[in-house]
């Protein structure tokens, strides 16, 4: 009987290291993706969470990791990698909601900024054509998201005080007969 209960005793202390050599495996600093695994990162994409940073590819895996940050916070544990520790921010005082006027009396502005990236410029070359308004986006990957829920779209630009513009209607030169 003595030998069983220090043989599980020996069982018990071995597992017990093992399980402290594994959380002892020192992760890589971050060097690709996490939502396009195996994509080099590109160090001006990124998401700050929880006082790390990570790091993405491309503005469409940008607005993924936005999302769900947390995810992709275990995902790059479980490739071994480790996102970039960011010092702790102080957090903005923001100022109470000023009361909105109604829709009729605001003033939209012309489109500037892509309503699935806040705040990137738009290009006027990348655009979708929906509900009878042309919503310019910022790159191409935010297109695909445009298209999915244009309302959507619509809607996020009106909320931050920006009307997309209507449709242009192409005019073709007619050549008068004689």
């Amino acid at each position: 009987m003595k030998k069983i209960v220090i043989l599980a005793a020996f069982i018990a202390a071995v597992g017990v290291s093992f399980a402290m050599a594994a959380d002892a495996v020192a992760l890589k600093p971050q060097t690709t993706c996490p939502v396009m695994k195996g994509n080099a990162i590109d160090k001006k994409l990124f998401v700050d969470y929880e006082g790390k940073r990570i790091y993405v590819c491309c503005n469409v895996c940008l607005a993924e990791v936005k999302k769900d940050p947390a995810k992709y916070l275990a995902e790059l544990k479980t490739e071994g990698q480790e996102p970039e520790v960011i010092a702790a921010a102080a957090k903005p005082i923001e100022a109470a909601p000023a009361a909105v006027a109604p829709a009729a009396a605001t003033t939209l502005k012309p489109q500037t900024t892509c309503p699935v990236m806040k705040g990137n410029p738009i290009d006027k070359k990348l655009f979708v054509d929906a509900d009878g308004k042309r919503i310019y986006v910022c790159c191409k990957g935010c297109i695909a998201q445009v298209k999915k829920d244009p309302a959507k779209a619509i809607a996020e630009l009106k909320s931050e005080g920006q009307e997309p513009i209507a449709i242009p209607v192409e005019t073709k030169k007619v050549e008068e007969k004689k």
